[in-house]
């Protein structure tokens, strides 16, 4: 039974609600004042109809893929086809105010253009921007050539969106100098729920010798963790009982633990499977920093990662690449750099965090000022006014 409240749709291509975090905090802000349905990708245990914390789920049997990029296109225009019947299909019985795609993917706004026909707008949430993403993961010289496509891909549906919605100054900046209109572009930082990621109470004091590295999250080449591997393997013949945990999944699996054995790390380095987002904060304790050993290429540089700022709103000290975005918003007071896809000067850094106490202690403190200036409960007001100025014209 609907609620007497106006109708959104939103449209994710991935699984829902455990994967998509970005996309969990937009639609738990909007239920109190919309009846949201959702339309996303089907696991095999996954319910085909789901009521969900106040939330509609209907899911496509799709299921998400990892592989080769031709396959993976056919796995977003099968997302496409079936999404679009399933959205037309839900608007013969519900009056839709808003249609709101969240995407790595931007061709997928066109699933709306009925809606839009029909006067309903459209909102393009845009977590990567697809040329940069495209330039970062792809380096082979053969997908050179596509590049001038990515671009394309994405000027055509940025013009076709009523509404756009990307996640730092930076890329909307980007957007507005590759002739995108400035009216359309919003920001909604990408910052962690402050009540699943809140600070966790550690007694710094009691820390012993030592440092637990962790990560968590995709296992892909630009995010380093070859880099943070090599550095453990030459920072343990100073430093006394350095870990690093390592939660998650990706092209480079195979590869990590391969390369943990044939540097002799098995005591060491941990390669491990992802965890649920909530329980993060349960391997916290005094002796843990996050790392973020992400290269710096043309996706990371205008990427603010989820992950760093998980870190902050839980006020554990961070070890990360030194990037100019991530200089823009973290101060050297803030995380302990290291330069980029240097093992070497990770294991510096290390060595420096592993004997130095105080250092850890100021960086845990230090870190909450930007919980401060950035935080959830600013950016739900953005997204509520956002709403308010579209779904009531």
């Amino acid at each position: 039974m609907r609620e007497n409240k106006k109708n959104i749709c939103v449209i994710v291509h991935n699984y829902f609600p455990y994967t998509e975090t970005r996309v969990l905090r937009q639609v738990e802000s909007l239920k109190a004042l919309y009846n949201v349905d959702i339309i996303c990708l089907k696991k095999n245990d996954d319910k085909q109809f789901e009521r969900f914390n106040g939330l509609n789920i209907y899911r496509i049997p799709v299921k998400y893929k990892r592989s080769l990029l031709l396959f993976r296109l056919v796995n977003v225009l099968h997302f496409f086809i079936l999404a679009y019947f399933k959205l037309n299909g839900l608007s013969r019985k519900i009056n839709y105010s808003v249609v709101h795609i969240h995407t790595h993917i931007n061709f997928l706004v066109f699933i709306g253009i009925k809606q839009k026909i029909k006067g309903v707008p459209l909102i393009l949430d845009m977590h990567d921007l697809l040329p940069e993403f495209f330039q970062g993961r792809f380096q082979n010289s053969f997908f050179k050539s596509l590049y001038r496509l990515a671009y394309i891909e994405e000027s055509i549906s940025c013009h076709f969106a009523d509404h756009i919605i990307v996640v730092t100054t930076e890329a909307k900046e980007a957007l507005i100098q590759r002739k995108i209109k400035s009216e359309k572009l919003n920001v909604i930082m990408n910052l962690a729920d402050n009540k699943k990621f809140s600070k966790v109470d550690v007694n710094r004091k009691s820390a012993t010798i030592g440092l637990d590295l962790l990560y968590y999250g995709s296992l892909i080449w630009f995010y380093g963790i070859d880099v943070a591997i090599k550095g453990v393997s030459l920072a343990i013949k100073t430093c006394e009982k350095v870990t690093l945990s390592v939660y998650g999944a990706g092209h480079q699996k195979e590869y990590l633990i391969d390369l943990v054995e044939r540097l002799h790390l098995n005591d060491n380095v941990f390669i491990k499977d992802p965890i649920p987002p909530e329980e993060i904060r349960l391997l916290i304790d005094q002796n843990v920093v996050g790392i973020l050993p992400s290269v710096f290429n043309k996706h990371t540089e205008v990427q603010l990662p989820t992950k760093l700022l998980e870190y902050a709103s839980m006020e554990i000290p961070v070890l990360c690449s030194r990037i100019p975005i991530l200089e823009t918003y973290f101060n050297s007071d803030l995380v302990e750099y290291f330069k980029s896809g240097s093992p070497v000067d990770f294991s510096r850094a290390i060595q420096h965090l592993c004997n130095s106490q105080k250092r850890k202690t100021e960086l845990s403190k230090k870190i909450a000022l930007f919980n401060k200036k950035y935080n959830w409960a600013k950016e739900e007001r953005k997204l509520l006014s956002i709403y308010e100025g579209i779904a009531n014209t």
